[in-house]
C-alpha cells in the first residue's frame, strides 16, 4: 500500500533536530476500512469521494430497545469453559464426566461437534450435589 507524506505545519517549539524529524510524517491514505472520528465525518464535504464512507444509523435501530437476557433467551447455552467456571471444576473434568456418562446433561452438535451446556441443567446438577451440613447438638 503506498504511503502518502503529510507536512506538519505546527509552530516549532521543538529543538532544531526534532524539527526536521517532526516536519514529515508518513500516513497511510484513507481507506474504506479506516475508522473516522465524528469530527472527521462532519468535516467531509458532500461532493468528496470520502462522503461514501459516512455511516448513518438506520431509523429502525434508533427505535430498538434492548431487552434483558432473560426475555431473549430464558435458558442460554454455555460453552465448556464457562460451564466449568460455573461449577468450579476444570474443563478436563467436564470432558471426563462426558466420557463416563456422568455429570450435567449437555448438547453436542454432531459426533465430534461442539459441546454446549444449558444453564438450567448446570444449576440442576449443582443443586443435586448440594450437601447440607447438620450441626451436632
Amino acid at each position: 500500500m503506498p504511503i502518502q507524506t503529510v507536512i506538519n505545519k505546527t509552530p516549532s517549539r521543538l529543538n532544531p533536530q526534532a524539527k526536521s524529524a517532526a516536519a514529515v510524517q508518513p500516513q497511510p491514505p484513507p481507506t474504506a476500512s479506516a475508522p473516522l472520528s465524528a469530527a472527521d465525518v462532519k468535516a467531509i464535504p458532500p461532493d468528496s469521494p470520502l462522503a461514501a464512507l459516512r455511516k448513518q444509523i438506520p431509523k429502525m435501530l434508533l427505535d430498538f430497545e434492548p431487552q434483558p437476557l432473560r426475555v431473549r433467551e430464558s435458558n442460554p447455552l454455555l460453552k465448556e469453559d464457562s460451564a466449568a467456571v460455573l461449577l468450579a471444576v476444570s474443563q478436563d473434568l467436564m470432558k471426563k464426566w462426558r466420557q463416563r456418562d456422568w455429570g450435567p446433561n449437555y448438547i453436542q452438535y454432531g459426533k465430534d461437534g461442539p459441546v454446549r451446556y444449558e444453564f438450567e441443567a448446570l444449576m440442576d446438577f449443582r443443586e443435586r450435589h448440594r450437601v447440607e451440613v447438620r450441626s451436632k447438638k
